[in-house]
Parts: C-alpha cells; sequence; structure tokens
C-alpha cells in the first residue's frame, strides 16, 4: 500500500496528516511530554534588585543664628513657615513699641504677621498681640500702602511667632486665647558642611 503523502508529495513517517506549512517549528508547545517526547521550559524572571535602605545621617546642633541673619532667612523664605506664604514688607513702625517685623501673605491673600526672638521671653506674646491690634485696626491703610498686592481684609490677621523656645508662662497664656490665630514656631538650628542649616516646628 502506497504511503501517504504531503501537499507537496513528501512521505509522512507515521501515517499521519501533517501539519499545515509553519506549524512544525512550534507544535511542540501544545504536545504533552507522553506525545511529544519533549518539554519547553521558560527561563525564570530575573530575580528584582533589592534596594539597600537609604543611609542615616547623624545631625548636630549648629551655632545660633543672629538675629538679623534669621530675619533677613524669614524674609527671602517665607514659605518655610508654611506653605505658598509670600513676604510683602519688613520693618513697618507702628504707635505701639518696636517695628513689624515681617509681614506676609498667606495662600489666601490674608495678613501674616510674623515676629521673631532670639530667646524665650514672657514679654514676646504681648509684644506680637500689640502688633497684631495695630495690623487689625489699620488694615484699610496697610492694603493702601501695598496697592500692588491683593490683600483680603475679609479675614482677620494671623500672627506667627518664632523663637528657639516657649517660656511655662507664655505656654499656659497661649491655650487660652481663642480669639486670634496665633502659630508659634520654634526654630532649630543644624550644622551643614557649608554652615548652619534651620529647620521650623510647629508648637
Amino acid at each position: 500500500m502506497e504511503s501517504s503523502r504531503t501537499e507537496t508529495g513528501a512521505e509522512t513517517q507515521n501515517g499521519e496528516r501533517p501539519l499545515p506549512r509553519g506549524l512544525e517549528s512550534v507544535s511542540h508547545l501544545f504536545l504533552s511530554n507522553g506525545s511529544a517526547g519533549r518539554r519547553t521550559s521558560f527561563p525564570d524572571p530575573p530575580p528584582t534588585g533589592v534596594k539597600d535602605p537609604p543611609a542615616a545621617v547623624v545631625l548636630s546642633r549648629g551655632q545660633p543664628l543672629p538675629r538679623a541673619q534669621l530675619l533677613a532667612l524669614l524674609k527671602g523664605a517665607p514659605a518655610a513657615l508654611e506653605e505658598g506664604m509670600k513676604w510683602m514688607d519688613s520693618d513697618i513702625p507702628c504707635d505701639v513699641p518696636g517695628n513689624i517685623e515681617l509681614l506676609a501673605l498667606d495662600t489666601a491673600n490674608n495678613l501674616a504677621i510674623i515676629e521673631v526672638d532670639d530667646n524665650p521671653n514672657d514679654g514676646f506674646l504681648l509684644r506680637g498681640i500689640g502688633h497684631f491690634d495695630w495690623v487689625a485696626r489699620y488694615a484699610p491703610i496697610v492694603r493702601q500702602m501695598h496697592q500692588g498686592q491683593v490683600i483680603n481684609l475679609a479675614l482677620q490677621p494671623r500672627l506667627f511667632l518664632v523663637a528657639p523656645d516657649f517660656t511655662p508662662a507664655f505656654r499656659c497664656a497661649l491655650r487660652h486665647i481663642t480669639s486670634i490665630q496665633i502659630q508659634c514656631m520654634k526654630y532649630h538650628c543644624i550644622a551643614l558642611p557649608g554652615g548652619t542649616g534651620v529647620f521650623f516646628e510647629h508648637l
């Protein structure tokens, strides 16, 4: 009996109809080990690299900044106290003791008074409240003096008090003041290779 032939006339070895052209080379992928006598293994995925944890850095206390240098730092970067805050004016004379050191605007265009002290003292709170009162009373004049700025007078001014620390009497009095938005910020001086860094912390 004649051997069965393919479409091209070639004989098959086992009498089965040959696969269509192009499938012979991949047919073993679809056959079991028993029928094909071979197994295709896929390479294991390469192991993912495990990243080392970031190195820890030991920080040490830096030299205290002079008051003038700290004021210059806040004047150039008021957003260090609150994101989006921008400087507006500084060293503003008023009819209460001491000039208003810094005046800024927050993201709502609300006036923000920034007062700085380089030592903890109880009088710092009274000085800040006195400057707050002056700005609140003369807010329309402040807006007229800064016509290039958009100032929202519908909101009460805010008071930021910045110092290396605050006395127990200061903290006690602060807990009973609810009619004014007072933000107390402690600053920490950190030694860096190129100088001194400053970190601000909410009280």
